[in-house]
């Protein structure tokens, strides 16, 4: 399972492969998934480096997304029963714990399921808010919080 770090090399890899592709607009399912899943490993890394969460009014500690389940389980977050992916429970964390980019990774996380598995043709307007918005706002928001230095130009 990787570490805060190993997330931000992740991050910056796939920067460096969006940015390759995203300014000829060809590709716009893969820049909106990409950018999701580039989101997806800031969060990570900022979970990781933070370990403590305050849901709910109890005092919550874990470090990875995968972690959370059985914690949220044994502390009337979620029930037992429920079906929730990792994706859910993130969404959980970042709702709860990062509330400044909650909306962004949202609009994120619904724009690339339905890149991945039904709209395979986006507007550029669509992909540039995706890159240049969504993207960018989470980018810049751990930039700020957690002293890193993600580049945030797509030009």
């Amino acid at each position: 399972m990787p570490d805060s770090t190993q997330h931000i090399i992740h991050t910056e890899k796939n920067l460096e492969f969006l940015k390759t592709f995203y300014k000829n607009f060809k590709y716009n399912d893969w820049a909106i998934t990409v950018s999701f899943y580039t989101a997806l490993h800031v969060i990570e890394s900022a979970i990781h480096t933070v370990g403590k969460f305050k849901m709910q009014g109890k005092e919550l500690i874990f470090d990875g997304s995968e972690h959370a389940r059985q914690i949220f389980v044994n502390n009337n977050i979620i029930k037992h029963t429920d079906k929730a992916s990792i994706h859910n429970l993130r969404a959980i964390v970042v709702q709860y714990s990062f509330p400044k980019i909650d909306a962004c990774y949202s609009a994120l996380s619904n724009m690339a399921w339905s890149a991945r598995y039904f709209q395979f043709s986006w507007l550029q307007k669509d992909t540039f808010f995706a890159v240049e918005i969504y993207l960018k706002e989470i980018l810049e928001w751990h930039n700020a919080r957690f002293k890193t230095s993600l580049d945030v130009n797509f030009k």
